[in-house]
């Protein structure tokens, strides 16, 4: 039977300010002197952990110790990293576990053979230095360093079900799909699956028995069907419960898990985007988890007030740059709130024309591990209906086509029960638009063309001269002009038979900054920009929904300083700390008639 050992809480923690004197792993070793390391919580963000922390990048080591009663040949222990921003080197008991690249996925190592009874200890060396980073190609959010999500060691003997993942859609009043298991085994005994669906009452509706092949990695697809079934819906979101079992020959269970999923079908018609038969208009809204308190380590209680202000809001999807947490994602679920999901496959803008990052293995393999990892860890929330390939990458490089087209084919080798998308740059797409489902298009016309206009004047406004009916002639603030939008959204319904998703736009504004005239960076230019954009929208062709940037303004080191920006993203329609600026009130007043 599996047993979950948690790891988080009070690690030590100690920043290594000149890694190149210290090559090896003296560190890791569990009879090192840690007296002078620091005690700090995990999961969580070193930039928060003190003052003298604030901007660091770099290197840091943490560690900690645990007990295990009993440790056997035919124990497997799994350990589990929620995620770990940049780049890590595990140890467990001094000895090289694995190391991992990429900062907001999840991963996992099979220590078993580093393990021990009595006490062990696991120790991580991080580093989170930019010149590092591989993807994101730029830091468009701040670059917390640390093991910012859970930790975990999962143990079980003669057997471990890896991985669960369950497909389920709708079908004449019931539902069919498969079961798909991948197992690992200790050594040659027979092993079998114990199968067991409850409704979401609870109710026992379903099981079977089958067979796992035989070697040390083994995979299983098993069909189900349902005479009756409550499909997943985004206005009643029913879920399901799958109990895997993994027995030997005597029926003694190995391993069990218990796996949450909805029955629902997610397909793109026409310009229409549809969640079973039901189209969808997507009322999004971006959101990156950051909050002042917390930085980007997952809080539930942050997490849960900021749902609940969406809520209030009348969103029914969000898009994030980097894949949810786990427990984020499940909530969802249970709201029926609609997820896109995206890794950093962010701002990759090669300038050479050949051999570029596009063609290095560097860049190909990271970009598909995180994917892959993504889908792995998402695949049975029913709120996630469509996959990212990227954001704003330059598509017309001579190498970017091949590039994607790999990516595409990793995640539809996964998973083909999801729609796949991209968010482009002002349209930008290239031959990335034939591998998607939906395409979706950024744009900031109406900020980022005024807010250059306006630079060196010292000055937010754009002023004009105005001729009024009676022939008088004023100076007055110049109209917003979206005619740009409106042209690039026609152009794409030309081009792609796809529906179109407006994937980013937005306005800074200061919080607490008003201005009758509608200023830019004032609250009021903010909110008319969001009604104007979506006057836009409601006539605009093949549009199924739009999100705008963003829920709440963030640490964004790629801003200029300026009057305006200092150090913050200004985007969001509430503040850092949640006040709510006045394009709150104007986007849920269009949510509420849309």
């Amino acid at each position: 039977m599996r047993k979950t050992i948690p790891l988080n809480g009070f690690w030590r923690f100690l920043p290594e300010l000149e890694p190149q004197y210290h090559p090896g792993a003296e560190y890791a070793q569990p009879d090192w002197d840690r007296r002078h390391w620091e005690v700090v919580p995990v999961p969580g963000c070193w930039n928060l952990y003190a003052e003298r922390y604030r901007i660091y990048e770099g290197v840091a080591w943490f560690a900690r110790s645990f007990a295990l009663p009993e440790w056997s040949s035919d124990a497997i222990g799994v350990l589990r990293f929620g995620a770990i921003n940049y780049a890590a080197e595990v140890f467990v008991n001094g000895q090289p576990a694995g190391e991992h690249t990429g900062g907001y996925t999840e991963f996992t190592l099979d220590v078993s053979h580093l393990l021990h009874a009595g006490e062990n200890t696991l120790a991580v060396r991080v580093d989170s230095r930019r010149h590092r980073i591989l993807l994101p190609a730029c830091l468009g959010w701040f670059n917390y360093g640390g093991i910012h999500r859970d930790v975990t060691l999962e143990v079980s003997h003669g057997g471990r079900l890896e991985w669960v993942g369950v497909d389920g859609a709708p079908l004449a009043g019931g539902a069919d799909g498969q079961i798909r298991l991948r197992v690992m085994a200790r050594d040659d005994r027979p092993l079998r699956a114990a199968l067991l669906l409850r409704d979401p009452t609870g109710r026992d509706i379903w099981r079977d028995e089958t067979k796992v092949g035989g070697g040390s990695v083994r995979e299983l697809d098993c069909p189900w069907r349902l005479p009756v079934a409550q499909p997943w819906r985004p206005a009643s979101p029913a879920l399901y419960t799958l109990e895997t079992a993994l027995l030997d020959a005597t029926g003694a269970v190995l391993d069990r898990v218990a796996t949450s999923f909805g029955i629902r079908r997610v397909w793109a018609e026409g310009a229409a985007l549809l969640v079973n038969d039901e189209p969808v208009w997507l009322k999004g809204i971006c959101y990156l988890g950051d909050h002042p308190a917390v930085g980007i380590t997952y809080d539930e209680r942050i997490a849960r007030a900021d749902l609940d202000d969406m809520a209030e809001l009348g969103v029914n999807a969000i898009r994030c740059h980097v894949p949810l947490h786990e427990r984020m994602l499940a909530e969802c679920d249970r709201r029926g709130l609609l997820v896109w999901s995206e890794v950093p496959i962010y701002c990759l803008d090669p300038h050479e024309s050949s051999g570029s990052a596009f063609s290095q293995p560097a860049y190909r393999d990271l970009a598909a591990n995180m994917l892959r990892e993504m889908v792995q860890a998402a695949y049975n929330h029913p709120s996630v209906i469509l996959w990212s390939l990227g954001n704003e990458c330059k598509v017309a490089h001579p190498e970017a086509p091949a590039f994607f087209a790999g990516l595409a084919e990793t995640i539809r080798g996964l998973d083909s029960t999801r729609l796949l998308s991209y968010a482009s740059l002002y349209g930008t797409m290239g031959q990335v638009g034939e591998l998607l489902d939906v395409i979706g298009v950024n744009e900031y016309w109406g900020w980022y063309d005024r807010v250059s206009a306006a630079s060196g004047k010292d000055r937010p406004l754009l002023r004009e001269v105005v001729e009024g009916a009676d022939g008088a002639r004023t100076v007055g603030v110049a109209a917003l002009d979206l005619s740009r939008l409106e042209q690039e959204l026609a152009a794409k319904s030309q081009t792609y038979r796809q529906p179109l998703l407006l994937t980013e736009f937005g306005a800074d504004a200061v919080p607490g900054y008003r201005s009758t005239d509608r200023a830019l960076w004032s609250e009021d230019y903010q909110a008319y920009f969001l009604e104007r954009t979506y006057e836009v929208l409601r006539s605009a062709p093949n549009v199924c929904g739009a999100f705008p940037f963003l829920y709440q303004d963030y640490p964004d080191p790629s801003k200029h300083v300026t009057t305006y920006w200092a150090g913050l993203n200004l985007k969001g329609i509430v503040g850092y700390n949640r006040e709510r600026k006045l394009a709150y009130a104007a986007l849920r007043e269009i949510y509420r008639y849309l």
